[in-house]
Order: structure tokens, then sequence, then C-alpha cells
């Protein structure tokens, strides 16, 4: 339910957190694990931020043919530290025809925003 002076938004059966996500990188094809350990520190892909142990490389075989892989595991985030971004940029990516800036920001909008209500598990979140 929308005008341009009020939004109301309703989520039923939000997730309390993302799920874990498992990234799987390969390279190069033809190599073996312990080949990539003898000649190479790291995969070239693998650099120090994203914190893979050469000795967690493993084979994969695809339809290509056999790859070394190295597999990452991302933690999914609460929801409460995911919502504030998400509803920011919900909240910029709603068109209007006739929009307006105000004050010294870059922000537009089809009125001035005042404040926004946001809750969350019955709890009021920034």
């Amino acid at each position: 339910m929308a005008t341009p002076r009020r939004l109301f938004l309703v989520v039923d059966d939000l997730a309390e957190r993302q799920d874990d996500q498992v990234i799987e990188k390969l390279d190069p094809p033809g190599a073996s694990p312990s080949m990539m350990r003898a000649t190479l520190p790291r995969p070239p892909w693998a650099s120090p931020g994203q914190c893979i142990d050469v000795n967690a490389l493993e084979f994969m075989t695809t339809e290509k043919g056999e790859y070394i892989c190295a597999r990452k595991k991302i933690a999914g985030e609460a929801t409460e530290g995911l919502l504030p971004a998400l509803l920011t940029r919900l909240i910029a990516s709603i068109p209007f025809r006739k929009s307006m800036r105000w004050s010294d920001l870059e922000i537009r909008f089809a009125r001035p925003i005042h404040w926004i209500l946001a809750l969350y598990g019955g709890q009021s979140f920034p």
C-alpha cells in the first residue's frame, strides 16, 4: 500500500539470517593438487584476503575435464544487519514521474522523507 507521503510494506516469513554459501573456484585444468602445492604458494586466483588453505585444494571432475577446486564457505549474515542497507536501496529505487531533491542531499523522492519506522521481530531498528 502506498501514497507519496506514506509507504507501508509487510513481509511475511522473513528468514532470521541468510543461508550459508559455498563458493567454488576452479583452476587450472589438467594440474594435480600435489603439483599445485609444489609449484605455487597458492592458486593464481586465491588472494591472501580469501584465506584459502593450499592444502585444502582438491580435484573436481566436470564436463570439461579435471580441475583443481577450492571451496570457501561464507556464513550468512543476520537479517537485522542486512535490513538497513536493503531498505535504503529499496526506497531509493522506487520510481516517480516527478521527484524532488531537498537540502544538499542527492536523494530524490516524491516527497521529503522526514522519518522511517522499520520493525523486525517487534523491535525497531535504524
